[in-house]
């Protein structure tokens, strides 16, 4: 059986958090990642695993990545935290003009 394997990776001093991941037949409309339908209890170590079985047939797959990253070397003069930010996956605007939240097209073999 064959899967789709997602792999999160950051650069330093980033530190990946919380991750979200979208994984469909067609283009994501919606640009909240808590109702993706993959989240950080599916992923192990910022690697999700999905069958290609629950696509059958398909050779097109659209894909959002989104993560929550932190920065221990920046302090936030707010908060006196690390600073926050929320990362996505380089593409195509989910929704144009309102966010940047984005997701590219996956070409299955």
């Amino acid at each position: 059986m064959a899967n789709l394997v997602v792999t999160y990776t950051i650069s330093s001093p980033w530190v990946l958090g919380d991750t979200h991941l979208y994984v469909g037949i067609s283009a994501p409309t919606k640009s909240a990642p808590g109702r993706f339908p993959y989240g950080p209890e599916d992923a192990v170590a910022g690697v999700y695993t999905i069958p290609l079985s629950d696509f059958p047939g398909e050779t097109t797959l659209y894909i959002a990545a989104q993560a929550e990253v932190t920065n221990p070397d920046e302090i936030d003069p707010d908060t006196g935290l690390p600073r926050e930010e929320t990362a996505w996956a380089d593409g195509e605007e989910i929704r144009p003009g309102k966010n940047w939240a984005m997701y590219f097209e996956f070409e299955v073999d």
